[in-house]
């Protein structure tokens, strides 16, 4: 962490370095603060949450810059230790009104990214449920 202001924040691998190492699997999600209630209580807007994510969900990086950076990142940074991905992230509780929501914010993006349409899971579920339609 840099003691800047805004603070800002880094662990893992950057995004740069994440497509050199994994290629396409590699994306970038990334958050403004100012899509976070908390922000607009506190009037603090300034600010981002980026995450460097591999296409099954590993937590590749992360890099935060803004208020609570510090405190935010040591989530991160135990969810990239564990291994545990963005489901694991995106479903932990926090309390409300807090900077930490930025986390249920991620983890939307994550989930629009993985149902899009084109991608196969989507392709997957909507032939499923066609198929499941044309029993009856």
């Amino acid at each position: 962490m840099l003691a800047t202001q805004p603070q800002l924040a880094r662990v893992g691998l950057t995004a740069r370095a994440a497509r050199q190492r994994y290629g396409s699997a590699a994306m970038v999600l990334q958050v403004p603060f100012s899509q976070t209630a908390t922000a607009h209580l506190s009037q603090e807007q300034v600010g981002f949450c980026r995450c460097i994510v591999h296409s099954d969900g590993r937590l590749l990086g992360l890099q935060i810059c803004g208020t609570g950076a510090g405190d935010l990142i040591q989530t991160g940074a135990l969810v990239i230790q564990r291994n545990l991905g963005m489901t694991t992230l995106a479903e932990l509780s926090h309390l409300p009104q807090s900077q930490a929501e930025i986390w249920g914010a991620l983890g939307s993006i994550w989930q629009q990214y993985r149902w899009r349409s084109g991608g196969w899971r989507r392709n997957w579920a909507e032939n499923w449920f066609n198929w499941r339609r044309s029993r009856r």
